[in-house]
């Protein structure tokens, strides 16, 4: 299948701004508020809208084994339970939240392992099997589908907001399900391959870059409200991104980034950790640290990426295990 290069690099970007973010740099509260309505919402979008059932629920369960549970699984078992076990039996050195048994069920509960943004993987192979049965019990009616996971994202909201936690991330799921949904009907509607003029483009892409981050600062007690201001910011910054990306046209590197997101995804903390070993300690400077662990972790990912690719490829999406 061709790929549609300003998706790789939506994908780019976000894969960037998830690196930036554990690198501890920050923009300002405002503009910091307003990337994390971006973040994760927009790979939920996107993988609602290369939704497919693959003519089946058994076909589909293959198929997110192979491109999302099977690479979780793998990261998971050698990263937050194999390696921390052997630093602390070995070395004595604890690098884990949980240890001992309790290690290789941490995912579920109390959803902390040292290498913790797979969860995504996770969350998303949860997402793509949830909106498969909604979309049974709503018999493909896109209106009802939209409803249900509406509700259940609204759900998800509250829990977040009352801070009540559902274990493996299950409230987490909820909480982005309806951008999946949103994702679906972008790409059945095909509002994404209209094509604007160049001042449509730009006047789009501020009017939405603003929504996104005015309805991400707005705070109210009043938890429906919260919820529509959510929804509407994440969802606008999620135009932004989308119409930057169509704008730019071609940008090599932040294409491949966004084409090899997974990887970088299940490693860049890992490698966060030992570049920080090394610059912290000669960089007195917190954010200029934080910059240059960034640069570091990426262009360590363009070494990491080729290799992963040609040895593990089963366990980075690459090819199909099962």
């Amino acid at each position: 299948m061709q790929r549609i290069e300003y998706i790789d690099i939506a994908k780019g970007i976000c894969i960037i701004l998830v690196v930036a973010y554990h690198c501890s740099i920050h923009a300002g509260q405002c503009l910091d508020t307003a990337l994390s309505n971006v973040r994760m919402p927009l790979y939920f979008f996107l993988s609602g809208f290369f939704f497919k059932t693959y003519g089946s629920w058994f076909n589909l369960l293959r198929k997110k084994t192979n491109k999302l549970l099977v690479p979780f699984l793998f990261f998971y078992v050698t990263t937050s339970v194999i390696f921390p076990a052997v630093f602390h039996d070995a070395f004595g050195v604890q690098i884990n939240t949980v240890c001992g048994w309790a290690s290789t069920y941490a995912f579920i509960w109390p959803e902390e392992f040292p290498n913790l943004p797979i969860w995504f993987l996770w969350s998303l192979f949860l997402a793509n099997m949830l909106f498969c049965l909604i979309a049974d019990i709503s018999r493909n009616k896109y209106w009802l589908t939209a409803l249900i996971t509406f509700v259940i994202g609204s759900a998800g909201y509250a829990m977040k907001f009352y801070e009540t936690d559902l274990p493996a991330f299950i409230d987490t799921t909820c909480y982005y399900i309806p951008f999946f949904c949103i994702g679906f009907g972008a790409n059945k509607s095909e509002i994404l391959s209209r094509d604007f003029g160049k001042a449509q483009y730009w006047c789009l892409s501020v009017s939405l870059l603003i929504i996104c981050i005015l309805f991400a600062n707005i705070k109210s007690g009043i938890l429906p409200l919260n919820v529509l201001l959510f929804y509407t910011s994440c969802t606008s910054g999620i135009a932004f991104v989308l119409m930057l990306s169509k704008q730019w046209g071609r940008v090599p590197l932040i294409t491949y980034y966004g084409r090899y997101s997974i990887m970088i995804l299940v490693t860049h903390v890992l490698v966060i950790r030992a570049c920080r070993r090394f610059l912290e300690p000669a960089i007195a400077d917190a954010d200029i640290c934080s910059v240059a662990t960034l640069l570091c972790v990426m262009l360590i990912s363009l070494m990491l990426i080729p290799i992963m690719r040609r040895y593990i490829p089963w366990f980075v999406a690459q090819k199909d295990l099962i």
